[in-house]
């Protein structure tokens, strides 16, 4: 079915959105030496966003941290963002005890960032209530969390499930997240001869697909913990929009009011209605109502 596209004057913007985002993930055990490390594994790695936990803190300031760098703390300073890349825009979501949260521009869709930290010897549920209503606050959208919560669970390597650990698999759960560990990873903390796997890395299902890699690094980071670099592509193809909000709408109402009845007709008469047929319908009139989803929505609905 061959549809001429009505004239419409509305303004065409393409963009190509934001390329693949490198995050480094880090407990730093409140060491001064772990903190002065920092700089250059990141320069190295080319991180454009860092998720710390445990930083080392002096006169309540992280120290040891390039000042050109931006910084967001949670209240206790046990959690931070850091965005080195100058561009990166950030805007904090939330500071809470233990959690902090920015959103960044990473993809057609912004990205919230989460860093949270639970002391093993904490209540964990203080941690995970505050993580709770971050996400609560944030529906179907795009959320990235890079945690120490201290729990002990079999699906992250530990041979043993502690109660943290169940609360934590009940909390992921009850939020539909996912891990992004790998199940085979070495184990990102070692102290002498002990060992574990409390940094966790979830994400919410809006951006599971986006998750290109997650790898405990060998780099030397003085800390009892290794670094954790997760590979986030969220790069598109260049993409059209219309900038539907400024005018010209009586014109192009106009213009597709002719081929409504026509195009109803076609839809309730037609015999073939496979996915092929439905996705070129909605191609066509997408172009005459410039991406305009209820109305594609409504025209799918029609034809099945």
């Amino acid at each position: 079915m061959s549809i001429a596209t009505p004239p419409v004057s509305f303004n065409k913007v393409s963009s190509t959105c934001l390329k693949t985002l490198k995050v480094l993930k880090i407990n730093l055990g409140r060491t001064k030496a772990a903190n002065d490390t920092l700089h250059p594994p990141s320069d190295k790695l080319q991180s454009d966003l860092l998720l710390l936990q445990e930083p080392y803190i002096y006169d309540s300031q992280i120290k040891g941290i390039p000042q050109s760098w931006n910084i967001f703390n949670s209240i206790s300073n046990k959690a931070a963002v850091i965005i080195p890349s100058r561009q990166l825009h950030a805007a904090l979501i939330s500071c809470k005890e233990n959690t902090v949260a920015v959103k960044i521009q990473a993809g057609q869709q912004p990205t919230t960032f989460i860093s949270a930290y639970s002391s093993p010897y904490s209540n964990i549920q203080e941690t995970l209530l505050e993580i709770q209503e971050i996400i609560s606050s944030l529906p179907r959208e795009k959320i990235f969390i890079g945690a120490d919560l201290n729990g002990h669970n079999t699906l992250r390597g530990y041979s043993d499930v502690d109660s943290r650990g169940t609360a934590i698999e009940e909390f992921i759960l009850a939020n539909n997240l996912f891990i992004n560990n790998s199940s085979d990873a070495p184990p990102p903390f070692t102290r002498n001869s002990s060992k574990g796997w409390p940094d966790l890395s979830l994400c919410t299902q809006q951006m599971i697909g986006e998750i290109a890699n997650w790898e405990v690094l060998e780099e030397p980071s003085l800390s009892d913990h290794h670094y954790i670099e997760i590979t986030i592509d969220s790069a598109v193809k260049n993409c059209t929009r219309y900038k539907t909000r400024h005018g010209n709408h009586n014109i192009f109402l106009k213009n597709l009011k002719p081929h409504v009845n026509s195009l109803l007709r076609a839809f309730r008469n037609s015999e073939r209605k496979d996915e092929k047929q439905i996705n070129t319908v909605i191609k066509n009139n997408t172009k005459m109502c410039t991406r305009t989803e209820r109305w594609a929505q409504y025209l799918k609905k029609l034809i099945l």
